[in-house]
Formats: structure tokens, sequence, C-alpha cells
């Protein structure tokens, strides 16, 4: 995963220029909100990377996988573990199936909603849970000592099919409000304290809105 930080949230194109001029900023503006150093705010950067990485693979993992539940139910222990406050953290869902212009928006905690997720295959036959990596956004710095708030956006695609059919399809906005702990000298627990819906939309308007090609 690639890009970050603005005040207001930027949206970055992957492998092109842009993402260069995106990770210094981001590097800049993690430097200044926390009032660290060049090498601090480059291993800051790194950190939330990898972090985004992780907690969306997993998230695939447990929606898209094939595996039986028994698998899936460890992925799910593991993440809760690894990526989030604890097992009550709240993270929201949003459907554009009744209203596409006005979402319905449902609050879940995180145990429930990797659940929900794992027992996708009991609505639909085929399930894909992706998130668009080449976009990512980073919203502002709370610092609170050491230690500091920040929310990173993505894009997450979903389409679930019944039989051969597509049934169903979106982009959701989602908006992780993250707390990065200092743990030592250079290294800090990141955890995930919310994961909010801030915008649904039809999956080909969210092609048409970034000039892609669907996948």
């Amino acid at each position: 995963m690639k890009h970050l930080f603005a005040l207001l949230s930027l949206l970055v194109l992957a492998p092109s220029l842009w993402a260069q001029d995106a990770a210094e900023s981001a590097i800049s503006h993690l430097q200044n909100g926390i009032n660290c150093s060049r090498e601090e705010a480059e291993r800051l950067y790194r950190t939330i990377n990898f972090f985004a990485d992780g907690v969306t693979s997993d998230l695939t993992y447990i929606a898209s996988s094939r595996d039986d539940f028994a698998a899936k139910q460890k992925a799910i222990n593991r993440t809760i573990r690894d990526y989030f406050e604890n097992g009550n953290s709240i993270i929201q869902v949003s459907s554009i199936s009744k209203d596409p212009e006005n979402p319905d928006i449902f609050d879940f905690t995180i145990r429930r909603y990797l659940y929900r997720l794992a027992n996708m295959k009991n609505r639909y036959t085929k399930v894909e849970l992706t998130f668009q990596q080449d976009y990512l956004g980073m919203g502002q710095i709370y610092p609170d000592g050491t230690d500091f708030e920040l929310s990173i956006s993505l894009w997450q695609i979903f389409r679930g099919w019944k039989d051969n059919m597509l049934a169903y399809q979106d982009a959701t906005k989602k908006k992780f409000r993250l707390a990065f702990k200092k743990i030592g000298d250079d290294k800090y627990d990141v955890k995930i304290k919310e994961a909010l819906a801030t915008e649904t939309i039809d999956l080909n308007k969210f092609y048409q809105k970034f000039k892609i090609e669907d996948k």
C-alpha cells in the first residue's frame, strides 16, 4: 500500500511520479504533526503502509476464501489480536441495495463483523472483497505526548454472486481510526479504534470516478 497524508485526505495514484510526491508529503506531515525527526517519520510511513497491507489482506481472506470455517475462525482471532483495540471495536457496513443515492449504514463490533464476513457464503455463492491498493488517504494527526491518533482512508471493493450471476457490487470508502502507542525509541504499537463507512457508490461509478478499467 502506498501514500498518505494531508490535512485534508489525499488520493494518490500509485506507481506514477505522483506516488513519490505523495510519499514525500506524507513523511513531511508526519514529521511536523508529531514533531519528530525525518528518520522517525520515514519509519512511521513504512509502519502505516505495512499495517494497512496486513489488515486489508486479512479482511480479504476472511470474506473471499473458500477455506473451512475453522481456518477462518483462526484468522478472525488473529486479526482482532493484531490489528484492533479489542473485539468490541466498531466497524461500519454500508449498502446501496435499497437506494443507490442514500446508503444504509449499520454498526457492528469487529468480532461480529468478521463472523459476518466469514459467513457470506450463506448469502452468496461467491464473494470478492478487495481493497483498491492504488488509492490511500490519511487524515489529520492528533498527538498525545509520545502517542498519537490519525485516520487512513481507502476504497473497499465488494462483489457478490448468486449462482453465476452478479447480484450486488459496490465501492465503499473506509476510514480507519488508528491509535499509535510508542513502545520503544523507534517502534509503535498500532491498533484500529474504529472503521467508518464514509462513502458508498455503485462499483461502475467508482471506476468512472477514478477513470480506471473494471478489474
